[in-house]
């Protein structure tokens, strides 16, 4: 399972690994599976933050989960990082929502 394969990944500390599995299983369930797509997606997005440094590549998991869902971490992760990455008008754009 799906599951069983993050524990293991995280376990061996093949995070990039795992960042791209679940961007792909993602993609796959999306449009049959939105709040299972939506929940890989956010892992992905902190796995790209926390682990790979990738700000960027969780700004994008991150639009992919606000994109299937109305979700406020993702919302809140999504100002902060554009902020970070110093666009103002993305980080304002995503503290109106």
């Amino acid at each position: 399972s799906i599951e069983s394969l993050i524990e293991l990944l995280e376990r061996r500390g093949r995070q990039a690994q795992l960042a791209d599995i679940l961007a792909a299983q993602a993609t796959a369930v999306e449009t049959s599976e939105p709040a299972w797509a939506a929940a890989l997606w956010s892992k992905t997005a902190t796995i790209a933050e926390n682990d790979l440094r990738d700000r960027a590549r969780a700004v994008e998991a991150h639009e992919r989960v606000v994109a299937l869902e109305a979700s406020a971490k993702s919302l809140d992760a999504l100002a902060r990082l554009t902020a970070d990455l110093g666009d103002a008008k993305q980080t304002c754009k995503w503290l109106e929502r």
